[in-house]
């Protein structure tokens, strides 16, 4: 009898490391899909997140190599971001840095993500 008893015990043992187990799998899968970043290049809940970037642009070109995207650079930054073309809110964008160009104005800057090199969409700076 004390074999049967100490049996079971053993397996209420086993099945509660097993949930234990399948219960923190499942939070840590959880978490770690909340941490990926995503590439959405649409602003929405991104611009609402991720601070803008103060940013002068250098310059504006259209690189023969990728169709997809504009590249800038700032005078603030030496990387080389992309705004793409399929973003809904490129043409206005494109606006806004072009005008910075010329002007010598810096105008924010939200990324798709934060320290991403994907702008999301860009506002001018109201002082």
């Amino acid at each position: 009898m004390n074999t049967e008893c100490h049996m079971t015990n053993n397996l209420s043992f086993t099945q509660t490391v097993k949930r234990y187990c399948l219960l923190l799998s499942l939070i840590l899968i959880f978490q770690f899909c909340n941490a990926m970043p995503s590439d959405d290049t649409t602003p929405g809940a991104a611009t609402d997140t991720i601070p803008p970037q103060l940013f002068t642009v250098a310059r504006v070109w259209e690189d023969p190599n990728d169709t997809s995207a504009y590249t800038v650079t700032f005078f603030q930054s030496a990387r080389f971001y992309r705004l793409l073309k399929n973003n809904k809110y490129a043409t206005t964008a494109l606006e806004q840095l072009n005008q910075s160009q010329k002007d010598n104005k810096p105008v924010k800057v939200y990324l798709t993500v934060q320290y991403g090199d994907t702008i999301a969409d860009v506002k001018p700076n109201k002082q």
